[in-house]
Order: C-alpha cells, then sequence, then structure tokens
C-alpha cells in the first residue's frame, strides 16, 4: 500500500482525498496547509506527496522534502506551467509534474509509476521541459559518458531506482550513487528528472 500526502488548496484537497481514498492501493494523509509540513511529514512517513507548487510554501516544501526526505518521491500537482516554475522544479528533483486540468482519472496510475521511479510528466510540462534544456545552455561532452554510466542513465530514464539499479547490475547503491553522481556532473544537471529529460532530448540512451 502506498501512502499518499496531499498538500493542496482546500477543494482539491477534499476532491484528492475522497479520490484516492476509494482506493485499496492508497492510504491518503491530508496535511494541514497552516501547520508545519515538515512536522507532519515526520509523523506520516508518506511514500508519495502530491504538492502544489503554487502554494504559498509550495517551493520551500519542495526544496525541504528534497533535502530532508529524498527518499519520498514528490509530485507537483498544480494550474501553474510557467516555464520558470517548472525548470526550477526540475533543476531541484521533482518526481513528476502534472498539470492539475483533467489529471483525476489518471492520478493513481501517476502515483504508481512514481513511486515505482519513473517521472510522470503532462506533455504541455514536458514540451516545456525539453525547449529548456536545449543543447545550447549544455557545453557537455557526451562521449566523456562511459559505457557503465550510459547503462545506468538508460535504466534511469527507464525509471529504476537506485535499488533496482543495484541487484540488476549485482553492484552496490553506494557505487550506484557513486555513477549517478559523475553522470550528472558530465551532463551539468543536478537532478534525476533533468538528467532523464536530457538524455531523451539528446538521444543519449536508446
Amino acid at each position: 500500500m502506498i501512502r499518499v500526502a496531499l498538500y493542496q488548496d482546500e477543494r482539491y484537497n477534499d476532491l484528492l482525498f475522497c479520490y484516492l481514498s476509494s482506493n485499496d492501493n492508497f492510504t491518503v494523509i491530508g496535511l494541514n496547509t497552516l501547520q508545519s509540513v515538515e512536522k507532519q511529514i515526520q509523523i506520516s512517513q508518506p511514500n508519495v506527496l502530491l504538492l502544489d507548487i503554487s502554494l504559498k510554501y509550495g517551493l520551500d516544501t519542495l526544496m525541504c522534502m528534497k533535502r530532508k526526505y529524498p527518499e519520498i518521491k514528490v509530485i507537483i500537482l498544480s494550474d501553474s506551467h510557467e516555464t520558470a516554475v517548472i525548470m526550477e522544479c526540475v533543476r531541484i528533483g521533482i518526481d513528476g509534474y502534472i498539470i492539475k486540468k483533467n489529471a483525476l482519472p489518471h492520478i493513481a496510475e501517476y502515483i504508481g509509476d512514481a513511486f515505482h521511479g519513473g517521472i510522470p510528466m503532462s506533455s504541455i510540462v514536458l514540451k516545456e521541459v525539453f525547449n529548456s534544456l536545449s543543447i545550447s545552455s549544455h557545453t557537455v561532452s557526451y562521449e566523456s559518458l562511459t559505457r557503465r554510466e550510459t547503462e545506468i542513465l538508460t535504466l534511469l530514464v527507464e525509471g529504476l531506482s537506485y535499488k533496482l539499479l543495484s541487484a540488476r547490475l549485482y553492484i552496490s547503491i553506494d557505487t550506484v550513487r557513486s555513477h549517478i553522481k559523475n553522470i550528472y556532473g558530465k551532463l551539468k544537471v543536478n537532478s534525476k528528472s533533468e538528467a532523464v529529460v536530457l538524455a531523451l532530448k539528446e538521444k543519449l540512451v536508446l
């Protein structure tokens, strides 16, 4: 069962709570936007957080989650699709970015995808990210990726978690982390979401 925390405006929070609570695969936790999110996260220990970046402390919450609770998957679920906002979220290291409009029927699929290592994105978000991550903004020597690094990047694109990468390649999680750190450095990115989108855009993997 996936524990899902909701940090949304009141109307959409209630809608999501009712919708997801009817699914036996989820335990749903509604976070109070007037209280410390970090304290509530410590108590509830969710696997996935559905965060509205447009809320007053949305960006601060995202940065806190990624700094202190990197194991929690954070999906941005918002009406905002401004390029600057999207790219800042990608830089920080989101696990998905979904536009609220028409998202509800597919939200369970998005949560499952992120939980298992994928990065679900609405098409309009993906387009903005692709357009922003142009090759001119990256002085990258793609040839500098080793065979192993290319293999790991390919598996990241496929959505494998660090644990699954470790098992698939018969290497330790620390070795996986070391390779991924090198990949980020060579691609000049800061997060998995940036690395995956750049790999797809520039066809660095098959």
